[in-house]
């Protein structure tokens, strides 16, 4: 999963993850750290650090011939100085294999 962002400040995204049988989450950069609730879905997951346009996480999935079935929504992204983004417009979260 790639994310593009209009702002070049991100230090913090919640995610949520939706699609059947979700798992090996994993983090395309060392730099980053993660926290991960996947007791219910869609799975949110939190993004740490200084974030960029480009791989953000890798997933592993049953069957790559439903990733149609697969989505990210940016939930809430917080600036490096841990201010909230008053919207999320020009955000995307983009699933491909």
């Amino acid at each position: 999963m790639s994310l593009t962002s209009p702002n070049a400040d991100d230090g913090a995204i919640l995610l949520e993850l939706a699609g059947p049988a979700v798992h090996g989450i994993t983090l395309s950069s060392t730099t980053l750290t993660y926290y991960i609730d996947s007791s219910a879905a869609p799975i949110r997951v939190a993004v740490l650090g200084n974030l960029s346009n480009g791989p953000l996480l890798t997933f592993v999935v049953n069957d790559t011939t439903a990733m149609s079935s697969y989505s990210a929504t940016a939930k809430d992204v917080a600036s490096r100085q841990n201010q909230l983004r008053s919207g999320l417009t020009g955000y995307q979260l983009k699933i491909t294999h």
